[in-house]
């Protein structure tokens, strides 16, 4: 059984890291199907180091996420928790190519002009 006292740490390390992104325009499609997922193996991975990330920039760019990042402090085992901080953002940042930016379903066609992915109700609204 999982201690009070843990899950009020994964709360706490999963708002730490959800506020971070809060504070960027991201599109609501991907705020409501992606961030939530993003942010839950982000806080699986840094473990301790949780209040070390630090996101520097989130936007959409050229129809996908874009999420740049740095660690506040020195962290010993830094080459790996680097990799893998860049394996799950490099995933969602795939899977929003093909999430509608603004519904957050499967999306089956680009917009014209800026480049955006939509799935074909919400793309009726934008051409």
């Amino acid at each position: 059984m999982v201690s009070n006292e843990w899950k009020d740490y994964i709360a706490d390390s999963r708002q730490h890291v959800l506020s971070q992104f809060n504070k960027y325009g991201i599109p609501d499609g991907w705020r409501k199907s992606i961030i939530p997922s993003l942010v839950d193996e982000l806080v699986d991975v840094l473990g301790s180091h949780v209040d070390d990330f630090v996101i520097s920039d989130c936007k959409e760019k050229f129809g996908e996420l874009r999420v740049y990042w740095y660690y506040e402090n020195p962290i010993n085992d830094n080459d790996l928790l680097y990799d893998k901080i860049e394996k799950i953002i490099g995933k969602y940042e795939l899977i929003s190519r093909k999430t509608c930016v603004k519904c957050g379903r499967l999306a089956t066609t680009q917009s014209s002009g800026w480049i955006l992915p939509f799935c074909t109700g919400c793309i009726k609204f934008v051409n």
